[in-house]
């Protein structure tokens, strides 16, 4: 078992009992997080760090339902209470392009955590026309939980009619070949969109690992299948890596908390391939795509 698997299942345990009343999913998720970042749970640092959110946010604000992940988050940051008062200075601003939802809290805690303040205003406007662009793409798909994204890509270098380009591309070459239309397919089109590699090698990629992970019972379902696009940016050698991917979540479904009756496959396996493209992430397009497995 690697120092990542340890110390993500160390602050699961934390969580567990720190947090009874949180989900599971959403506890264990911060946990690797937090894990990524090399950083352990200090439960007394997040239960101060979401008493000082519930003090400076509004009890009808969508912050309330957001208070534990981002809370956590903010202690891996010494200044965590200058960011989180920067995170609702966003927010009021994000509000003037964008309608309010509960992705609005972790769009504005990604621009007070990722961005440079003399940036956030233009990363703001650019994300607008980013969302105005993907919206009239696919109207009836693209919805507030397309915010992050559309941040996500603004806060790259690209050109914006380059990306909504190769989103489009993506998006129906793999329908072409399969995959059905929906949010699942719209996902993995905007993560590939942030590769320079031509349109065919990285989605015909993304098709072997589909493939491969299928063959090898390794099950992804609509909310974590954007995970396959992720691989196929980070990962060039998809055998290879599917065969970690397969010894990860064996150790992993050993553990407790992580078998079949306590997570559903999908969300095991969505955490042994974080574990498993941990390492790679980190040395490619780290800010972007890093966000974007947080994010997804």
């Amino acid at each position: 078992m690697n120092t990542l698997m340890t110390l993500f299942l160390e602050n699961d345990r934390e969580l567990k009992n720190g947090f009874m009343w949180e989900q599971s999913i959403v506890k264990k998720n911060v946990a690797f997080q937090l894990a990524n970042k090399n950083q352990r749970v200090h439960l007394n640092e997040v239960k101060a760090m979401v008493d000082y959110m519930k003090k400076n946010t509004s009890a009808f604000s969508y912050f309330r339902q957001s208070l534990f992940p981002i809370a956590a988050l903010l202690t891996t940051h010494k200044d965590s209470r200058q960011i989180f008062d920067l995170t609702v200075q966003y927010y009021d601003r994000l509000k003037e392009h964008f309608r309010r939802s509960p992705y609005l809290p972790y769009v504005a805690f990604f621009l007070a955590s990722e961005t440079k303040p003399a940036e956030a205003d233009q990363t703001i406007e650019k994300a607008a026309q980013f969302y105005k662009l993907m919206k009239e793409k696919h109207f009836w798909l693209t919805s507030d939980d397309d915010y992050m994204f559309a941040v996500l890509l603004a806060n790259s270098d690209t050109d914006i009619s380059h990306i909504v380009h190769e989103m489009t591309e993506c998006y129906l070459y793999l329908n072409e070949r399969g995959i059905r239309k929906g949010n699942a397919l719209q996902t993995m089109s905007h993560i590939l969109s942030l590769s320079d590699e031509p349109v065919y090698k990285k989605c015909d990629r993304l098709l072997e690992f589909e493939q491969l992970l299928k063959n090898e019972k390794i099950k992804l379902d609509s909310y974590t299948r954007s995970l396959l696009a992720i691989l196929s940016i980070v990962e060039s050698n998809v055998q290879a890596t599917v065969n970690k991917i397969v010894a990860t979540d064996n150790t992993l479904a050993s553990q407790s908390g992580f078998g079949n009756w306590s997570l559903s496959r999908a969300g095991r396996n969505m955490f042994s391939i974080a574990l498993t493209i941990s390492d790679d992430l980190q040395k490619t397009q780290a800010d972007t795509l890093q966000a974007t497995i947080q994010h997804s």
